[in-house]
């Protein structure tokens, strides 16, 4: 049996935690042993599904270098050294350099397949000059630690490693279970009826609450959209460090009235379903989970282009529209699609195709993966 240890997941269920679950729970467990090492104390996501492939859950449970660098590093070792000599490869999933000591010790320990796989193109939150100064050393000398790079994109790989590894960087697409995420018109009629949106033209942002998503841009769309169509909504799925600011937002544009904070929820794909429109406002991203989970459901998107990378433009109903264009543009885009009748969903069987012709069917690619992985 072969046994690979999965390092880089949360309690939050966000997009390397699903991308992580999508890709383990479909490999042979008669052939891999997949286990999970978490960042958070509290019960990770989607634990029962990390249970029903037969993984178990290991967490660090340490304070941060900042809180307790003592601590912090005793914790480590302790940790590293009773798990890491037990398996023949460690995955690390990560959204940047600042901190390698988890790779280093795989190393040190000598793991016989050390996978860095890249999930973002820039910062995820802001940092200061000590953590950016540390990435650029790290992404300079990564090369000296894993055996295999991965990355979600063409822009996570940059981001990530230097110029010197580009050609050994397989990109591995953010795949899903198509099944799982078509559109379901009951999980859509209980949404509408529950929040009374059964007369209202329906947009849907989904992700963490937080400036890289950039809601803030989405809910001045929603502002001018509020006078175009008075009963437009706008829902927010998600949780995060900016919802008051967000919050104060939507009172200081008087948009009380269009905008639900939904938190996070497990039926996503309702809520999917119960949008007319998805919006993909982020400032940056690897590859946006959200984006494919939403061309599965085959809702019409508008998104920021600087973010959709060309590989993961699977349907026709896709808009590219930019951040610098003013949220009139956008308001007035979606205004022409509800108008002319353009807010239609791809039929089931063309998103089929489409996902498997571009390699974003999860039962396809975790086979490629699982290949790269034993071999």
């Amino acid at each position: 049996m072969y046994k690979i240890l999965v390092v880089g997941y949360g309690s939050n269920p966000g997009g390397i935690e699903r991308f992580i679950t999508n890709y383990c729970s479909q490999f042979d467990n008669k052939k891999i042993q997949v286990d999970i090492l978490g960042n958070d104390p509290e019960p990770l996501a989607f634990e029962n599904r990390i249970k029903a492939w037969g993984g178990r859950i290991y967490i660090l449970n340490m304070p941060t270098i900042k809180k307790n660098p003592v601590r912090h590093f005793i914790r480590l070792k302790t940790v590293t050294r009773k798990i890491f000599p037990n398996y023949d490869c460690i995955w690390f999933n990560t959204l940047d350099l600042k901190n390698i000591e988890l790779i280093k010790l795989a190393k040190k320990m000598q793991v016989p397949k050390i996978i860095i796989h890249s999930h973002n193109s820039k910062w995820s939150s802001k940092v200061g000059v000590i953590d950016n100064i540390r990435h650029k050393i790290n992404k300079k000398r990564i090369i000296e630690y894993g055996t295999d790079f991965w990355a979600c994109s063409e822009n996570a790989k940059k981001w990530l490693f230097p110029p010197e590894l580009y050609n050994k960087v397989k990109i591995i697409n953010n795949a899903i279970n198509v099944k799982e995420f078509e559109f379901n018109l009951n999980g859509r009629r209980k949404i509408r009826d529950k929040y009374d949106l059964n007369n209202s033209l329906v947009l849907g942002n989904v992700g963490r609450l937080t400036q890289q998503k950039n809601q803030i841009f989405s809910l001045k769309i929603m502002q001018k959209l509020s006078k175009k169509i008075p009963n437009s909504k706008l829902i927010l799925l998600g949780q995060g460090e900016d919802e008051k600011i967000l919050r104060k937002k939507v009172k200081e544009l008087k948009i009380e009235k269009n905008v639900i904070f939904a938190g996070v929820q497990k039926n996503v794909n309702d809520w999917y379903s119960s949008f007319d429109l998805l919006l993909l406002t982020s400032l940056y991203e690897g590859l946006p989970l959200t984006a494919v989970e939403a061309q599965a459901n085959g809702i019409t998107m508008i998104v920021n282009k600087a973010v959709v990378p060309k590989q993961s433009i699977i349907n026709n109903n896709l808009k590219l529209l930019s951040l610098k264009d003013d949220p009139e543009i956008w308001a007035n885009e979606i205004l022409s699609l509800y108008l002319h009748k353009k807010l239609k969903r791809e039929n089931n069987k063309k998103i089929e195709r489409n996902f498997e012709e571009k390699g974003f069917d999860i039962r396809l690619e975790s086979d490629k993966v699982q290949r790269l992985i034993i071999g």
